[in-house]
């Protein structure tokens, strides 16, 4: 009976092993569709807002853009997801083959052992088979062999029924497979009619939004002074930090080499004690000096030595480099820095401005576009260095995670203050909605290393 069971969970792992080779994949590929699907419900929700407001702006284009891009990655995984049922299938198809090709085999064997043994399914052959041995050694193993053959042919049967049930397992699994890839054609068909509609949405779009070029241009230009100012404040806040890093750690330097000092005059002075008393020991050789009682020894005072990586660079507490080496070791594994669903419409680096070809706009970080009413969170353990207000972005948090730093600006309210200790994904703020522009909530998030500008989409886990 054991022997049946591990038979039949044998054969249906050899036919179902394709899938369970690529259920890992299909599961990732299932998940990022589905995120997907997630963003795209989102920029919709946020375009329905920005067209309430009266001011047709660049984040309608942005957000429309930011949907195409989303749209047409969808496509791909869609397209991703069908190859790999496209594959799987094949190799399904494949082992089913092999299987029943096996499964015909035995199906053979098995009928010619029971036509090539059919006399001794009577009684009276058995019986003349086994008195017709030469001697009773002869008899004995005749006797066994019957036996031995009886249960061998009632084993093979059980072994083709078991294999008849793994095949059929394994063909329901196929069909099902396939209405998979034929659910996901219908829903790529889809997919790709939405995209063509809502590229001819943004044509008309663009239209009416270039009517108020001037206006565009000149919000581009405020932006982009209100962007530069910003950058140099953080620039001169992150120097004003390593300034004070350097003081602390000379300040340390001093104070370890005062104890120093302090040790070696403490270490001459017992060294001159012990002479002198050598000497006097000496003198009163017959005199009975009484031994000096043991003093207590001296508890230094451990000093804490900070130390930058670069020339220049922030210098970090040992707790502090432990901490940076965590937080580069999490590349990519991020959280994503808004409380509540998001999309990413402006991106890190240069970018071309959708309408005017001449215009580029350069992003020291991105920008997350949310629902009213989202917090920004701490994508990592650290400390809340600066928090701090500018034109344009409200007011902003500055945590420090050792020689890296992120930054969350564009908040209404703060729910932290500077010297604060902070965990992965707790709230530092209420991101500010703008009323006026269709409820915008948009936060602005950077990461750094020093002073090196760093892509946050390489860093957060999306």
């Amino acid at each position: 009976m054991r022997r049946t069971i591990s038979l039949f969970c044998l054969l249906c792992m050899m036919v179902l092993v394709a899938f369970g080779q690529s259920n890992k994949q299909i599961s990732a590929l299932e998940k990022k569709r589905k995120e997907l699907l997630e963003k795209i419900e989102v920029t919709d929700k946020l375009l329905k807002d920005a067209k309430l407001s009266e001011k047709r702006s660049t984040r309608e284009i942005n957000l429309l853009l930011e949907q195409l891009r989303i749209r047409r990655e969808l496509i791909q995984a869609l397209n991703d997801e069908i190859d790999n049922l496209n594959n799987n299938i094949l190799e399904k198809e494949q082992a089913i083959k092999r299987e029943s090709a096996k499964l015909k085999k035995k199906q053979k064997q098995y009928a010619q052992s029971i036509s090539s043994m059919s006399f001794r399914n009577k009684s009276e052959d058995k019986l003349m088979f086994i008195l017709s041995a030469e001697d009773l050694t002869q008899t004995y193993r005749r006797i066994r062999y019957l036996r031995e053959y009886s249960v061998s042919r009632h084993q093979q049967g059980k072994e083709i029924i078991e294999t008849q049930k793994a095949l059929k397992i394994a063909k329901a699994e196929l069909e099902s497979k396939k209405t998979e890839k034929e659910s996901l054609r219908v829903e790529r068909q889809s997919e790709e009619n939405k995209l063509k509609q809502a590229e001819s949405v943004q044509k008309t779009e663009l239209v009416a939004i270039k009517k108020k070029q001037k206006v565009l241009e000149s919000d581009l230009k405020t932006q982009k002074e209100q962007a530069a100012s910003f950058n140099r404040q953080i620039e001169k806040l992150i120097q004003e930090e390593v300034e004070r890093a350097a003081a602390l750690a000379r300040a340390e330097a001093e104070k370890a080499a005062k104890a120093a000092k302090a040790a070696e005059a403490e270490r001459a002075a017992k060294a001159t004690k012990d002479a002198e008393l050598a000497k006097s020991r000496k003198k009163s050789k017959d005199k009975k000096i009484a031994t000096p009682t043991e003093e207590a020894p001296v508890v230094k005072e451990v000093v804490e030595t900070r130390k930058a990586d670069s020339q220049g660079g922030y210098a970090m507490t040992s707790s502090e480099r432990e901490l940076a080496g965590s937080f580069e070791n999490n590349k990519g594994r991020l959280p994503f820095p808004v409380a509540g669903k998001g999309v990413i419409t402006g991106h890190f680096g240069i970018q071309q401005n959708a309408e005017y070809k001449n215009v580029q706009t350069s992003n020291d970080g991105i920008y997350i576009e949310t629902n009213p009413g989202t917090d920004a969170r701490s994508v990592f353990d650290g400390t809340v260095s600066k928090v701090f207000v500018l034109p344009g972005y409200n007011t902003s948090v500055m945590v420090r995670h050792g020689k890296y730093i992120t930054i969350y600006a564009n908040l209404s309210q703060v729910y932290v203050k500077q010297g604060d200790k902070v965990k992965a994904r707790q709230s530092l703020g209420r991101i500010y909605t703008d009323t006026d522009d269709g409820n915008l909530t948009k936060l602005h998030f950077q990461i750094r290393k020093e002073t090196e500008k760093l892509n946050p989409e390489s860093w957060l886990d999306r």
